[in-house]
């Protein structure tokens, strides 16, 4: 090889070599994608995470062909969770995978709601809108195979989401089983100890466990994501109440709660409009909290929004009070302060993970990890937790 006579320059030198070789032999092309492939190189599922070999020269690599950055070409599927909360709190781990991998091709298999918002987010290569839950299921599932994914991980737990990951043919199917709850679909998995105690443990964190068993050597960022709103900001100090919940009656505030909490932050901040936010199914709710109040100064929105108009009106937010909902972990993982009210679930497994402004507000017959009643907690500990954040 004529090069410098250095461990980089001739592992560089034998590397164009090879890429000449293979472009100019069909027979040794196939030999070496045959001895490739059974060599596993990169395919370890402890190490699948991570860039393994010649880590130490993918700078020089780069520039040689006059790359910035490598091509996303391995395919990879993230299957999302079901939850708007669940899939927020997965996005640093997405994030730090994309940074193990630079080479990897994320597809990310998504409820049709939530694939606007990640693709804000940009991160994903490619993606699948899971179907309607009817007889055409898994055909739908099925005519996703022509993608080859090399390697399919589950951030659910159903024999659903196994199911799919196996009808895709991903010869890599990587998840997390807890005792009692078999997953025989999986080829790799973490496998939660019996004595482990979940509560103890943020659903962030279980995550990150699993995706280390498979190699993730990335530090987890959990700054906020940037938004760009397609709407023009308001200079008017505005608080969003997020009132209702997406599967819980019992996580929400009591109505007669928030509405003496919105009559009194009223008289506290003359100057703060408040805007109520929902889905459609929260207008009953919202609609009698703002019942007979300033129109001017209390706006509700419930049921008026998509997903990333509803992230547009959040970012316009100084603060967002709120139950424990997928809507506070959204806030959350856009950078607004958050106060958000704990009753029967657990801040210390579903808290808000990201690094803004954040007070947590239990009711006072729960313990550190839940158990109470959100009707206890009381209105001025939450016009406290207000005056805090603005």
């Amino acid at each position: 090889l004529a090069c410098e006579k250095s461990q980089t320059a001739v592992t560089l030198a034998a590397d164009r070599w090879l890429e000449n070789k293979l472009a100019s032999d069909d027979n040794f092309c196939s030999d070496w994608l045959w001895m490739h492939n059974r060599w596993r190189a990169q395919g370890d599922p402890c190490r699948r995470l991570r860039i393994q070999s010649k880590r130490s020269i993918l700078k020089e690599a780069l520039e040689l062909r006059g790359l910035t950055s490598l091509p996303r070409t391995t395919p990879f599927v993230l299957r999302m969770p079901n939850w708007l909360g669940d899939v927020v709190m997965a996005l640093p781990l997405i994030r730090a995978m994309r940074a193990g991998r630079p080479d990897a091709a994320f597809t990310i298999m998504a409820q049709p709601g939530f694939v606007e918002l990640l693709k804000r987010l940009g991160l994903g290569e490619s993606w699948i809108e899971l179907p309607s839950k009817n007889l055409a299921y898994y055909w739908a599932i099925f005519r996703e195979r022509a993608r080859y994914p090399q390697t399919h991980i589950l951030f659910t737990n159903s024999i659903r989401g196994d199911l799919e990951a196996r009808i895709l043919g991903a010869p890599q199917r990587f998840g997390l089983v807890r005792q009692g709850h078999p997953r025989p679909l999986l080829t790799d998995n973490l496998e939660l100890p019996t004595d482990f105690d979940l509560t103890q443990c943020h659903q962030t964190h279980l995550w990150e466990k699993m995706l280390r068993r498979f190699g993730l050597e990335e530090s987890i960022d959990y700054t906020p994501f940037k938004w760009t709103s397609a709407t023009e900001l308001s200079d008017q100090t505005i608080v969003g109440l997020i009132c209702g919940t997406e599967n819980a009656p019992e996580k929400r505030w009591p109505v007669e709660h928030w509405r003496a909490f919105l009559e009194a932050a009223l008289t506290a901040h003359p100057t703060v409009k408040f805007r109520l936010f929902g889905t459609l199914r929260d207008r009953a709710l919202t609609t009698v909290i703002a019942q007979g109040l300033d129109p001017q100064r209390v706006e509700d929105w419930a049921g008026r929004t998509d997903l990333l108009e509803f992230a547009d009106r959040l970012v316009e937010c100084k603060a967002i009070v709120c139950n424990d909902t997928g809507g506070m972990h959204l806030a959350n993982a856009l950078g607004v302060p958050v106060v958000a009210l704990y009753g029967p679930t657990n801040p210390v497994r579903t808290g808000p993970i990201f690094c803004t402004h954040k007070i947590i507000i239990q009711a006072p017959d729960a313990t550190v990890t839940g158990g109470g009643t959100m009707a206890s907690i009381a209105t001025e500990r939450v016009l406290e937790g207000l005056k805090e954040v603005l």
